[in-house]
């Protein structure tokens, strides 16, 4: 069912927990073409400062789209803009928990600003955003 830009307000948030296993890691390598060998080649890692597979950045962004598509706005929800910043490595088998919320509406674009900060299993901030999202059908209010 599609939300409603009537039902949307500053402050509403939501959150998604995921272990990132290294099928998810594998997987998003097929689809993106990416085979980095810090995130495919567990030898090579070994050997960087980073000792273990790194997660694409970008799998964890997608999971700020599930957020959008499914939960808030949710369904009929359009990513207009994005932008992340990565502040630590995501590892194979970490556990990134993502708050999302609505930062700021605006009645005259009918879109809304969200506002993304994603933590691993110990607290600490791996990747921070902020974004546009406007709802399928919506034109604005002013």
């Amino acid at each position: 069912m599609k939300g409603t830009f009537e039902g949307l307000a500053v402050g509403q948030e939501a959150v998604l927990s995921k272990v990132i296993t290294a099928e998810d890691v594998d997987a998003f390598a097929r689809l993106s073409g990416d085979f980095n060998p810090l995130h495919m080649d567990d030898a090579f890692v070994r050997e960087t400062e980073f000792g273990r597979r790194v997660v694409h950045g970008l799998l964890v962004g997608s999971y700020v789209s599930t957020m959008i598509g499914m939960q808030l706005p949710g369904p009929g929800a359009l990513w207009a803009e994005q932008r992340f910043q990565w502040r630590s490595p995501v590892f194979v088998g970490d556990r990134v928990n993502l708050r999302l919320w609505i930062a700021h509406k605006s009645e005259g674009t009918g879109s809304v600003v969200v506002e993304v900060r994603a933590t691993n299993q110990d607290g600490a901030t791996v990747m921070e955003g902020r974004g546009t999202v406007k709802l399928a059908g919506e034109s604005g209010h002013a």
